[in-house]
C-alpha cells in the first residue's frame, strides 16, 4: 500500500475505536452515571457494552452472514472488549461521582488502549 493509504488505514483504525469509546462514555456518563447504587451502575454499564458489541457484530456480519460455527468465535472477543471497557468507564464514573469531568480523558485513554490492543490482535489473527 502507498504511504497515504497506510495513513488513512491507521487513522480509521484508531479513529473508529476513539469514536466508539467517546459514545460509550457519553451514554454511561449521561444516562446511567446518576444511578444510586454502584452495583446497578456497573450492571447497566455492562449492558451498554453488550449493546455496542451486538451492534458491531451485526455490522460485521450483516452482509456476509454467519456460515460456520467458527464465525461465532469473534463474537466472544467483541463482546468481551466492549463489556470490559464499559465496566471500566462505569467503575471510574461511580468512584468519581463528585469529581470533575477531567476523568473523561483517563477513561478514554484506558479504554482506547484496550480497544486498540484487541483490534490489533484481531487484525493479526485475520492476516
Amino acid at each position: 500500500m502507498p504511504v497515504s493509504t497506510w495513513r488513512l488505514a491507521i487513522f480509521l483504525f484508531i479513529g473508529r475505536a476513539f469514536i466508539e469509546e467517546i459514545f460509550k462514555f457519553a451514554i454511561i456518563y449521561k444516562k446511567i452515571g446518576s444511578l444510586p447504587s454502584r452495583g446497578i451502575l456497573l450492571l447497566n454499564s455492562a449492558f451498554v457494552g453488550l449493546g455496542f458489541a451486538a451492534t458491531e457484530f451485526l455490522l460485521l456480519y450483516s452482509k456476509s452472514g454467519i456460515k460456520l460455527i467458527n464465525d461465532l468465535k469473534p463474537l466472544a472477543g467483541v463482546a468481551l472488549v466492549h463489556i470490559i471497557t464499559a465496566l471500566i468507564a462505569g467503575y471510574i464514573i461511580s468512584a468519581n461521582r463528585h469529581g470533575k469531568l477531567r476523568i473523561i480523558w483517563k477513561i478514554i485513554a484506558i479504554n482506547l488502549l484496550i480497544h486498540l490492543a484487541y483490534n490489533f490482535l484481531a487484525l493479526e489473527r485475520i492476516l
